[in-house]
This record gives structure tokens, sequence and C-alpha cells, in this order.
């Protein structure tokens, strides 16, 4: 009966210290930067490790008139984040209805999904 309850605590302890591990990883991936091109460059977007879009640059041969072209830049920033959101929590919420009878899934989904 001891052995069983050591065993409990254990995994406590194991699922606290994953939970911090994670927070970690959390705070890293907002420093994360990466960027992706097409056309041989002539668009180009950053995002975060938090998979947020940052940036978007499209090459001014495209759309010779600059304030046009910045106003495209800034709708496809917010086109592709709303459809990234839109993905993470669909993914979210068919996570939990896979894990909701594992005991203290639904709060580790949750924090995958801040948002939610």
């Amino acid at each position: 009966m001891f052995k069983e309850i050591s065993n409990i605590a254990q995994l406590f302890r194991q699922a606290q210290e994953m939970r911090s591990r994670f927070g970690e990883l959390q705070a890293q991936l907002a420093d994360v930067r990466e960027q992706g091109e097409a056309g041989g460059g002539l668009v180009r977007i950053e995002a975060t490790g938090e998979l947020r879009v940052v940036a978007c640059q499209l090459d001014p041969t495209l759309m010779p008139v600059e304030r046009d072209r910045e106003f495209l830049e800034e709708l496809l920033v917010a086109a592709i984040n709303q459809a990234l959101e839109k993905a993470r929590q669909s993914a979210t919420e068919r996570m939990q209805s896979a894990t909701s009878d594992i005991p203290g899934m639904s709060d580790l989904m949750s924090r995958l999904n801040p948002g939610s």
C-alpha cells in the first residue's frame, strides 16, 4: 500500500516537473523567429515559435504602389494568423475530446492552447 502511495507521489512530482519544463519551453518559443520565402524571395514571411506571423514582405516589383503593398502585407499577416488560430483551436478541441478520459489531460491541453 505504501509503495502505491509512493508511486502516486512520484507521478505527481513528474507531472509538476513536466509542467515546469513546458512553461520554460513556451517562454523560449516566444523568442524564436523564423523566416520563409516563396517565389525566389518575392514573398517573405516571419513567424514566432508560438506560430504567430509577425511580418510579411512583398517584393516591390509585385506591387509598385507602396501604400497598396503595405496594406496587402498587413491583410496577409492578419488572415494567416486567423487561419492558424482556427486550426490551433480545432486541433485542441479534437485532442481534448480524444483524451477526455485521461485525468489531468484537459488541463494540459488548455495549456498547449492558451488562447482558448
